[in-house]
This record gives structure tokens, C-alpha cells and sequence, in this order.
């Protein structure tokens, strides 16, 4: 079996296993002792008994004599003799596991309970997870396999007869995987590099221009994209902004367009060129220039994306001062741990193995039934708030594979079916659901290769590993909250608000991530994870994140009177409303909170202004003609009957700033809901 970790380096190979190996196999025959303060010695010793325990790392310090630190060598090693001849009897008794897609918390625990020994799972693990299938193995194997496919370290602690066991990340291996993610995003940024500087040309000519400008980037410039920061190019640059040619900014204004006056003395935008005489371009603007920023985002699998911002502004006598922007794709290379698989040629030698020539009939039963599993929707109403705004229900890019399973149904049928032990990594990931009918070497290479997944076998046992398993463990949301927000949406009938600001404390890898996103949503039924996930937004936080985090930082109270529409925006932090792109909110705003959760239907009228009477309560009902009918008894004189005013809520969480803002002056505004004018 191929290991997913940097092994230490090994003096001595024991003939015969102990506990502390046999648990850890790999990590055996050295003991790290810190003797004074400055440096450190690692010493060479026999190996341990149990070899499927950690050694003990002993950490000392002395500024005594030499006789002194002598002394205390000799101890450490002592202690180290004392455990290396543990082998605890408990651990021979047999267990049996039938678990799908549980963390390791809840392995352990299992494990305890079934063996009477006290086993846990350390903070760096717990929440990864696992799916074992086993009838009866002992409990030292058990343990042994999953340091082995996992890379993670059990120790012992305690007293004979009563010892404890923790598995955990041991620094080593974190400094592994953080390894392969540089590694790959390494790769990913010159791929892309070359793929933007010596690919074909652009279809669009201010893609190829702004492609040309790249080119022209200095390396300190490239270290800051690959940052996650932006990098401006700019004819008039500002400082920390690097300087565009003559020669392309010219391009850039040429190609961009400019305005088309009207005989009301108004005028509006134009793109592309045009003969009209009264067309005014921007290469003929006073006072013009150009920008291009460039943004680049690490994908979830380590994939590099490279996007362009273009801006062009300039002034003329009659409008005044005019811009215009647009975003552009400059290049997206996939990640190294999304590449193909091969295990047929990796497991080539396992292909006349017992069993392996056997015709299997591998037909997973999905954890999701396919009642359940729903369908794509049909055409929506132009205009509503679910056509606006891209949602897990209605993006392409964000819906799942129809019908679906996810590697463990997978596993569990290869069990069910074969018998055999199983141990497997399990992520948050739907896949195809497929049945397989070949040889079991050649459905288990079909499969895995399908799902991105490396199966070997190893003393008995079938072991499935993800290929971007190093990615997807700093990309999943742990077991233990989706579970939370479960509970909460099955006791209320709705995902609280509550709920919904502690999606948006999760990380933006996990906010980011679509294949995590794509399983909250369609499997564990978290349809509001679409208010403060938007993956297909990468590169700049939509308003709906901002929001969330926003609401989630302010005080009890101050939550509790916005979610009343009461709460003075002259008590909140000025720095937290900027950050949240609230800068035109004044100090004496009213803030309030919308919350819609998901299912539910909406009325998000938009006002002429000083032309219409605006209404600012919210209306949402469980249907569409019960919101239809509360508007009729609210408001008899509103037309409801166009359904672009009635959306179908996805999870909608949104701000009211009531008196004063740049939009509407002496007016509010709804953030992501509807746009009101002034009231009367």
C-alpha cells in the first residue's frame, strides 16, 4: 500500500511488533529527547512491542551539570524501555463496525464502547471522516489500519490494565499535506502562467489585451496574486499600482465603447464601437484612462483561476465624468489532485489476486433515496430574485448529478456484496449514481477512477483513499454542525436565523467549496447554506456573506433589536459597517433584518420613485397564492398578478436601512431583496 504521508526515516526494522509500532507502523525506533535549552538530540532505540502506538516524545530542559543532564538521559530512557514492553491484552479482543460516513469522533467512541477501552479522537481529527465496514477484526488491526491509511498517531497514556488511547495529527504529517497544497498550487500558477502567455488567442479582443498585460507583470506581482491579492495596472497608476503601456491602454479605450447622448440631455452606455456621429468614444474622452485589475483564486482542489477587471472612465463637457467596467476570464487550469487516477495500472499486480477475477453485480443503494433526491427546475419567471441571483436550485454549475451517491453508498456495496473488510476516507461529494457488473478488479477500478478515489488492499482489508484528500480535509464542514443545523431545521420546520449566521462563520474554503456545497444543499437539505456560499461569485464576497458575517459580529442586543427593525445604525461600529460594503448606511439609519428561509414564497415589489407609496414590510408565505392573497388584503389597490414580484425564497437574508442612504435619499433599501424608493 502506497502511503498518504511523509514517513520519518527509519534506523532499525524490527522483526518483531509491539503495540506502539504496530499502531503507528512507520514511526517506530526513535525517541526525541530535548536535553537543555538550545538544541535537541534524537536518540536511536530498540524498537517498541506495541507498534501501533506512538513513541513517547520526552521534552526536557536542563542548565545543570552534565552530571545532571546524565541523570536525566538516563530516566528518559528508562521510561522509554518501560513502554516499549507494553503490549496491552485488551486490545487482541474482536470488534464490529458497520459505519457509513461517520467522523472519527464517533469511530472512537464505538470503538470504546464495544471494547471496554478508553479510545478518543484529538482535536485535529475528530471531525474527519470515515466509513468501515468489518465483521470481526481486533481491535489493535482496527486501530492499526486507520494510522495507516490516515496518517494519523494513536498514544497511550496511563496506567497498565487502564491505558488510554488518543489518535491524532501529528505535526509531521501536517507539514505534509500543507507540502502537497503548495506543491500543487505551485503547479497550478505555472500552468496557468504559461496557458495566459502562450496560449491561443483570445476570442475577445479586451481579453487579449488584458491577457498581453499580464505578460508584463513583475514577479513581486505574481507573488501577490498567487497571495489571494489583486494587482492593478493602471495608465495613471496610483501607488501600489503598476503602469499599463501607452500602447495598450489606447487598445483598451478604442475597444471599450464610450455614450450615446439623448435628446433629454440624458445619455447612456455604449459599448463596442459605432458610427453614430454623436457617439462619444472614451479614446476621445478628456481626462481618460484605463485599468485592469487582476484577480486569481486557488480552486477547492488546488486549481488556479485567473479573471481580468476593466475599467475605463473619461469625462466630456456636457456629462461630466463616465466609466464603465466589465470582468473577463483570462484562464483556469484544473488541480493536481483532480487528475486522473489510473488504478488499473497502479493495481496492476492485484488483478489475479483472490477474488479479483470475479463477476460482482455493485449496485449502491444511494443514503439520499431517489424520492428525495428531487429534480432540476423548470424554467423560472424572468426577473424574480431566484434568476437574479445564482443559487444552488437553479445554477447549472451548482446542481448535482441526477440521481446521485456518494463514495460510502459505494463502499457499503462492495461490502454487502463481496464481504470483504472495507476502511475509506469519506468527503462530502456526490457522484453519479452507477451500477458496475465486471470483474470486481475492473469495477473497483471504474468506480474509484469515477470518484476520484485510490482503492489498494492491504493485509485483507479494501482501503479507498481520495485523490485530493489534502484538499478536501481543509475544505469539509464537520459532521457535528451539519448535524446541529439539521436538528435545528427538523425542530422549527425551518433553518433559524441563528443557524444561518454560523454557515457564515465557517471558512471561506468551505464556503467556497461547490462539491461541499452541492451535499449540504441536496442531501443534508440546508438549502439557506446558499445564502453565505456563493462559489459561482469566486473571486469577491457577495453582499449575502458580508451581511451574515456582520449580523454574526454584533452584540446580543444589537442583533436582537435588528432582527426587530429597530436597531440605530449610530451604535454600530463604523469600521463593521464599511466592511460589509455598508458605507453609504448614515448614523441616522434604522437597521433591520429579512430573513426568509428556504421553500418559502415572497413579494419583493420594486417602487417607482415618488411615484408609488412604498410599503416596507416583508411578506412570505408557504405559497404562492397565500402570499398573493395577504398583498390583495394589505394593499387592494396593488397589481400582484406579475409573478416577477413573487420569488420562490432559496434562503434569503437581507438588511433594511431605513432613512438616509446614497441610493435612495430620504428613502430605504433593501440589500438582496427589493429596491424601495422614498417614502411618503
Amino acid at each position: 500500500m502506497v502511503s498518504n504521508r511523509l514517513e520519518p526515516t527509519m534506523s532499525v526494522r524490527p522483526p518483531v511488533v509491539d503495540d506502539l509500532a504496530f499502531l503507528n507502523p512507520g514511526r517506530f525506533g526513535t525517541m526525541p529527547v530535548v536535553v537543555g535549552i538550545p538544541g535537541a538530540q534524537v536518540l536511536n532505540l530498540p524498537p517498541m512491542r506495541d507498534d501501533f502506538v506512538a513513541p513517547p516524545e520526552l521534552h526536557f530542559a536542563s542548565t545543570g551539570s552534565p552530571d545532571e543532564i546524565a541523570a536525566i538521559e538516563k530516566d528518559a530512557l528508562e521510561h522509554y524501555r518501560q513502554q516499549a514492553n507494553v503490549v496491552d491484552g485488551r486490545l487482541v479482543q474482536n470488534v464490529s463496525l458497520l459505519l457509513k460516513h461517520v467522523s472519527m469522533d464517533e469511530l472512537c467512541r464505538e470503538l470504546e464502547r464495544q471494547a471496554g477501552v478508553h479510545i478518543a479522537a484529538g482535536r485535529n481529527v475528530r471531525d474527519d471522516n470515515v466509513t468501515i465496514f468489518i465483521k470481526k477484526r481486533p481491535l489493535r488491526d482496527v486501530m492499526r489500519e486507520i494510522s495507516r491509511v490516515f496518517g494519523f498517531v494513536w498514544e497511550r497514556d496511563g496506567e497498565e490494565g487502564a491505558y488510554r488511547y488518543k489518535l491524532r495529527q501529528d505535526t509531521a504529517s501536517e507539514i505534509a499535506e500543507g507540502q502537497l497544497r503548495d506543491n500543487d498550487i505551485s503547479q497550478a500558477i505555472q500552468a496557468l502562467g504559461r496557458r495566459v502567455r502562450t496560449g491561443p488567442e483570445a476570442s475577445h479582443q479586451n481579453a487579449e489585451i488584458a491577457r498581453q498585460a499580464f505578460s508584463e507583470l513583475l514577479p513581486e506581482e505574481l507573488e501577490r496574486l498567487s497571495a489571494g491579492q489583486h494587482v492593478t495596472l493602471a495608465s495613471q497608476a496610483r501607488p501600489g499600482e503598476g503602469d499599463l503601456t501607452t500602447t495598450l491602454s489606447q487598445a483598451l479605450l478604442e475597444q471599450m465603447g464610450g455614450i450615446r447622448p439623448l435628446k433629454d440631455g440624458t445619455s447612456y452606455m455604449s459599448t463596442g464601437r459605432s458610427n453614430d456621429p454623436d457617439f462619444i468614444p472614451f479614446a476621445k474622452m478628456k481626462n481618460n484612462g484605463v485599468s485592469v485589475v487582476y484577480r486569481m483564486k486557488i480552486t477547492e482542489f488546488g486549481g488556479a483561476q485567473l479573471r481580468a477587471t476593466i475599467n475605463v472612465y473619461g469625462s466630456t463637457d456636457h456629462f461630466g465624468g463616465t466609466s464603465f467596467g466589465f470582468e473577463e476570464s483570462l484562464g483556469n487550469v484544473p488541480g493536481v489532485a483532480e487528475g486522473p487516477v489510473h488504478n488499473a495500472d497502479a493495481n496492476a499486480a492485484l488483478k489475479t489476486a483472490d477474488g479479483m477475477s470475479s463477476v460482482v453485480d455493485l449496485s449502491p443503494k444511494p443514503s439520499t433515496p431517489l424520492a428525495e433526491q428531487g429534480a432540476d427546475p423548470g424554467q423560472l419567471p424572468l426577473n424574480t430574485i431566484g434568476t437574479m441571483y445564482t443559487s444552488y436550485r437553479t445554477a447549472d454549475g451548482l446542481k448535482p448529478p441526477r440521481p446521485f451517491m456518494t463514495s460510502d453508498d459505494f463502499w457499503e456495496a462492495v461490502h454487502d456484496r463481496t464481504g470483504r473488510d472495507v476502511i475509506a476516507d469519506s468527503f462530502s461529494r456526490l457522484f453519479k449514481l452507477t451500477s458496475y457488473r465486471n470483474a470486481l478488479f475492473d469495477n473497483l477500478n471504474g468506480a474509484c477512477d469515477a470518484m476520484h478515489v485510490r482503492w489498494s488492499q492491504d493485509e485483507g482489508w479494501l482501503v479507498g483513499r481520495s485523490r485530493a484528500y489534502y484538499w478536501q480535509r481543509v475544505n469539509e464542514v464537520p459532521k457535528s454542525q451539519l448535524l446541529a443545523w439539521s436538528h435545528d431545521r427538523q425542530r422549527r420546520g425551518f433553518t433559524s436565523i441563528d443557524s444561518v449566521l454560523e454557515m457564515a462563520s465557517m471558512t471561506d474554503r468551505q464556503l467556497q467549496s461547490v462539491e461541499v456545497g452541492r451535499t449540504i444543499v441536496n442531501q443534508w437539505k440546508l438549502m439557506e447554506w446558499g445564502i453565505p456560499s456563493r462559489p459561482m461569485w469566486p473571486f469577491d464576497h457577495e453582499p449575502e456573506i458580508l451581511i451574515c458575517r456582520f449580523l454574526a459580529g454584533l452584540p446580543p442586543d444589537h442583533l436582537a433589536a435588528a432582527l426587530d427593525y429597530r436597531l440605530a445604525a449610530s451604535l454600530v461600529n463604523r469600521e463593521a459597517l464599511d466592511h460589509a460594503k455598508m458605507n453609504d448606511v448614515y448614523p441616522q439609519s434604522v437597521l433591520g433584518v429579512d430573513y426568509v428561509p428556504a421553500g418559502k414564497y415572497y413579494w419583493s415589489p420594486t417602487f417607482e420613485v415618488n411615484k408609488e407609496v412604498v410599503h416596507s414590510d416583508l411578506i412570505f408565505g408557504d405559497t404562492l397564492e397565500a402570499v398573493k392573497a395577504e398583498v390583495r388584503r394589505r394593499y387592494p389597490d396593488r397589481p400582484v398578478d406579475d409573478l416577477g414580484e413573487i420569488s420562490l425564497s432559496d434562503g434569503v437574508l437581507t438588511i433594511l436601512v431605513k432613512n438616509g442612504t446614497r441610493v435612495t435619499a430620504n428613502g430605504d433599501f433593501r440589500f438582496g431583496v427589493g429596491h424601495r424608493g422614498p417614502i411618503e
